[in-house]
């Protein structure tokens, strides 16, 4: 006789998920990230004027859409409106505009700054919205800007947050927030409610555990103490 199958409705929904890691995230500032467990807590907490999907095309986040001059020197992105960073502020253009000022600024060091050399200003525009719009015009032609406003470098910074708290107490307009922060040990990130596509978000919490052995990682995969091993090797 074939069993019966449980359809996925009546599965118990999964409310939190443990991940392990090798790696210990250095720093939480999205502009000098370049570790997977830096770039995981980043994607966690920041957003993107873009994301990038599998078949590397960018879908809309921060950005509802964008465009375009004919002879690409010109791109304009309409933002999103009444999107929440987790300490309370509304996106707005001058955000954008802070954050791609900072990944420009040498003093910054961020490994994204020689690939946007292209970028000649970024500017905020007045559309009649709350949010505004943002205008990148650029020194020459490039298909590839939305692209790469997906990077994780490029995650969007509020520019009224105070960037020296970004250690201990990352602050994005993503799907989780951070609730604690053991540095070396683990960070419990919870679900924002604020968050735009919030109905998306079917977890209550995630935990990131650093592990540096991969036997200890194993062995907490193989208890059920941790969900998944990014980190594969030793």
């Amino acid at each position: 006789m074939i069993p019966e199958t449980t359809e996925a409705e009546d599965l118990p929904p999964v409310q939190s998920l443990h991940i392990a890691f090798s790696n210990v995230p250095l720093q939480f500032d999205p502009a000098v990230m370049s570790t997977n467990a830096a770039i995981q807590v980043a994607f966690a907490v920041y957003e993107g004027l873009v994301w990038v999907d599998q078949d590397l095309t960018t879908q809309p986040a921060l950005a509802e859409s964008w465009e375009a001059s004919d002879d690409l020197l010109s791109w304009t992105f309409k933002l999103r409106q009444d999107v929440e960073f987790h300490h309370g502020a509304l996106l707005t253009a001058q955000d954008v505009v802070y954050t791609f000022g900072r990944l420009l600024d040498p003093a910054i060091g961020s490994p994204l700054r020689s690939v946007l050399s292209f970028i000649a200003s970024v500017d905020a525009v007045d559309d009649g919205t709350p949010a505004g719009a943002v205008r990148f015009t650029l020194t020459s032609a490039n298909a590839d800007l939305p692209l790469l406003c997906g990077a994780p470098q490029a995650l969007i910074l509020s520019h009224e947050y105070d960037s020296e708290l970004l250690p201990n107490a990352p602050s994005g307009t993503g799907p989780f927030r951070v609730d604690e922060l053991v540095p070396g040990q683990h960070i419990r990130f919870i679900r924002n409610d604020s968050y735009w596509a919030a109905a998306e978000i079917l977890l209550q919490e995630v935990f990131h555990i650093y592990t540096p052995s991969f036997d200890d990682r194993a062995a907490a995969l193989s208890a059920g103490e941790v969900n998944l091993l990014p980190d594969i090797s030793g």
